[in-house]
């Protein structure tokens, strides 16, 4: 009767090891696709025991050409306790067939230039995720060392994937809430709200960048909900809502909204790329009442790459009655 109750209970683990490792219809979104460029963005804001800010952040695209696949990696963190500093890293290499399985856990490896360097990775399970790079900072001379973004979450079978745009293909998993840890060059721990969006017509939205600043923002409002907008700034100061999703409290969907959005005069940034980043905008959705000033945390943000440069960082509301504080989050800009 002991072999009985054996064997039934390794075909019980079995089994739930082969569910927990399924990809369900609605995930397969996130995982790489032959023949197509993707891109994940990947961010969250944590508050330290001091209650301080932490703002991270990472951009992951891969391609595939000519039969070879590709892989780039960003990564950049804010610290509201070292408002001087802002760490970036960046790898790009070739990436093994192997990490592209479409099966949990999600596995990429970037492996190090040369011998000297350091192998990036990163893992989704269904219960955590993990990312480890370099990072260094880019406003003091601060040797380059090792740094590990690790999150834990409750186990999502299946993740809530929903679309939020369909051109360009755009998705995002509701808010993760989390508790995660920064170690290495820059240290911290805390819990927050882990954003994981994925971009599968890459291509497309880079085309929208030839003629427009392309912005994504992840913002946790202070009331509980979250808001992310893909929007466009062109010439001549207008802005486009290309695509929002609302969460409540409880990060369910609530809807996605009329947003309206205006450029805030000219105040915005010239980086080290001679991009102009335009960084303040107001942002209204009459149905829930809401009216913001978004604003950056810090000016200069930039993700040094040649032509390939681009905006990823910290970023809070105000609210326009009472000029109180109203959200954080984080934002991307891209622009050819």
């Amino acid at each position: 009767m002991f072999r009985i109750f054996f064997i039934s209970l390794l075909v019980a683990l079995s089994f739930a090891s082969c569910v927990t490792h399924r990809v369900a219809q609605n995930e397969t979104v996130l995982f790489p696709e032959t023949g197509k460029g993707k891109w994940w963005i990947i961010n969250t804001v944590l508050y330290n025991r001091q209650y301080k800010e932490v703002h991270f952040n990472a951009l992951v695209s891969m391609d595939e050409m000519a039969g070879k696949k590709y892989a780039a990696c960003y990564v950049s963190a804010w610290n509201a306790a070292d408002t001087t500093n802002y760490y970036t890293g960046i790898r790009t290499v070739a990436i093994p067939v192997s990490g592209f399985r479409r099966k949990f856990p999600l596995k990429l490896w970037l492996p190090a230039n040369d011998s000297a360097g350091m192998d990036w990775s990163l893992v989704l399970k269904r219960n955590s995720f993990n990312l480890l790079t370099d990072l260094k900072s880019k406003m003091t001379t601060q040797a380059k060392g090792y740094t590990e973004f690790s999150a834990s979450f409750g186990k999502q079978y299946p993740f809530t994937v929903t679309s939020i745009s369909a051109a360009p293909q755009a998705w995002a998993v509701n808010p993760l809430t989390a508790t995660a840890w920064l170690k290495g060059s820059i240290s911290s721990a805390g819990t927050g709200n882990l954003q994981v969006r994925i971009f599968s017509d890459k291509d497309l939205l880079l085309k929208k960048s030839a003629a427009a600043y392309v912005h994504w923002l992840d913002l946790e409002l202070q009331d509980g909900k979250h808001l992310a907008l893909l929007f466009s700034t062109y010439a001549e100061a207008s802005v486009k809502t290309e695509a929002a999703m609302l969460w409540d409290e409880q990060h369910q969907i609530m809807a996605k909204p009329q947003v309206t959005m205006k450029l805030l005069g000219k105040e915005n940034v010239v980086a080290t790329s001679l991009k102009l980043y335009p960084l303040f905008f107001s942002i209204e959705i009459p149905q829930q009442q809401f009216s913001i000033m978004l604003r950056p945390r810090m000016r200069q943000q930039e993700i040094t790459a040649n032509k390939n440069s681009f905006w990823m960082g910290a970023v809070e509301a105000i609210d326009k009655a009472t000029l109180q504080f109203a959200g954080k989050g984080n934002m991307y800009i891209f622009k050819q």
